[in-house]
């Protein structure tokens, strides 16, 4: 038992009691768990160390209030570094979600705009070709209308459909062409 006590003075001996209460606490149990299988190794005891705990030191109350308010103080401070870090990351993905909203709206966009070209040619295709069509319906009316006598023909059909036939003795007086005064 003098041993452990003389080993935690060595080691504490090194240390402020800031390090020793606080900041370096968790090293002291690892130190302290080596140099107890070194000693058992050495006198050849055979025990077998799981693990070693000591207790936390009691500091003064003023010590203990003068760490605790910087403890305090390393929380804050770690809370508002946190913050920082969360709100800059939230920043950046709010940035990466416009750019690909942009992206998306610039392709949508690009899109619409290939639609519409699109849609242009066609209708200027269908325009060109009812053009032809026409053209080529013109040509082939003018070359009927080219042929001897087909003039006279189609005078003579319209002719005949004006044409009106009266049978029996009276006559409409209707019409004043045909009035009999």
């Amino acid at each position: 038992m003098d041993l452990v006590i003389h080993q935690i003075s060595v080691i504490c001996s090194k240390q402020s009691a800031h390090e020793i209460a606080i900041s370096r606490f968790d090293e002291i149990d690892d130190l302290l768990s080596e140099f107890l299988m070194s000693e058992n190794k050495r006198q050849g005891t055979g025990l077998i160390l799981s693990f070693v705990r000591p207790s936390r030191p009691e500091l003064p109350a003023s010590l203990n209030k003068y760490y605790l308010e910087i403890a305090e103080e390393k929380t804050r401070k770690k809370v508002l570094e946190e913050k920082k870090e969360r709100i800059k990351i939230e920043k950046e993905n709010e940035q990466i979600i416009a750019i690909k909203d942009n992206e998306i709206l610039m392709q949508t966009q690009q899109q619409q705009q290939e639609r519409a070209r699109i849609s242009n040619e066609m209708l200027i295709e269908n325009a060109k070709a009812q053009a032809e069509a026409e053209k080529l319906k013109a040509e082939s009316l003018k070359q009927f209308f080219n042929i001897p006598g087909y003039s006279q023909v189609e005078i003579a059909k319209h002719m005949s459909n004006n044409t009106k036939i009266y049978y029996g003795e009276k006559l409409p007086t209707n019409y004043p062409l045909l009035s009999t005064k």
